[in-house]
């Protein structure tokens, strides 16, 4: 009898662990602005990403929509980034404010990309201003001693490159939160909150191609073709908060 329940609790739970991870993606982009300049879609963006995998699955929503949320059907969520400054206040703030919090009641993996890393400092008390100038193309970011161990950037090197585009900064207070990445544009690159929860003001979703057409779109020379770390990020991100924290 034993025998048999230990053969059926295996036989479950490799059913189980192999069913494909439910990723909500958040955009909090303008969906008018990405159809005129004809920009991917969080979705898009995410599975050209990770295109060769089938073991996850991404539903995405627009930030503004009033629609209510169930976030128990869903085992991890990401934040998109947006062309608008942290500086002002908009609805979509408040309708993300809202899921956010019931994201850390349920104690869900979560990662803020850009404009939301921006929106959720501000409110944890670091000052948000804006840049002389535009932090955008592929930048040299640097781990600090917590991001060296941190798994959001497992396997990868202390100094990595990542897309950036962004003209909002952090000004960070390291006694109120851990820095993970920094570089000398900003004392604040990527940020550890509560234990399932990362922030980054980079884009580790964007592909060349698409930092191409943002150049393109905002009048900027083109990047040519290097080597990035974005792809690494994502992927530790699921493997080592959602997938972890779903089959723990």
């Amino acid at each position: 009898l034993n025998y048999l329940f230990i053969l059926f609790f295996k036989i479950f739970m490799s059913f189980k662990i192999n069913q494909p991870l439910n990723i909500l993606l958040v955009s909090c982009e303008s969906q008018e602005l990405l159809k005129r300049d004809r920009f991917p879609t969080e979705k898009q963006l995410y599975e050209a990403l990770l295109k060769s995998r089938e073991d996850y699955f991404f539903n995405e929503i627009d930030a503004q929509s009033e629609k209510d949320i169930w976030l128990d059907q869903y085992d991890g969520i990401i934040i998109g980034g947006s062309s608008s400054s942290a500086l002002k206040e908009e609805k979509r703030m408040w309708n993300l404010r809202l899921l956010i919090r019931q994201a850390i009641a349920g104690d869900k993996p979560l990662l803020w990309v850009c404009f939301w890393s921006q929106i959720i400092a501000q409110t944890l008390g670091a000052k948000v201003f804006s840049g002389s100038v535009w932090e955008v193309g592929i930048v040299n970011i640097k781990l600090t001693e917590k991001g060296e161990t941190d798994d959001l950037f497992s396997s990868l090197s202390k100094t990595m490159k990542v897309i950036s585009a962004h003209e909002d900064n952090i000004l960070w207070d390291e006694s109120i939160w851990t820095v993970l990445a920094k570089n000398s544009y900003s004392d604040c690159q990527s940020f550890w909150i509560w234990e399932w929860i990362r922030g980054v003001q980079f884009h580790p979703e964007y592909s060349l191609k698409t930092l191409n057409q943002l150049e393109n779109i905002i009048g900027l020379e083109l990047t040519s073709p290097q080597e990035y770390d974005g792809e690494k990020i994502i992927d530790n991100f699921l493997k080592h908060f959602v997938y972890r924290k779903k089959y723990s």
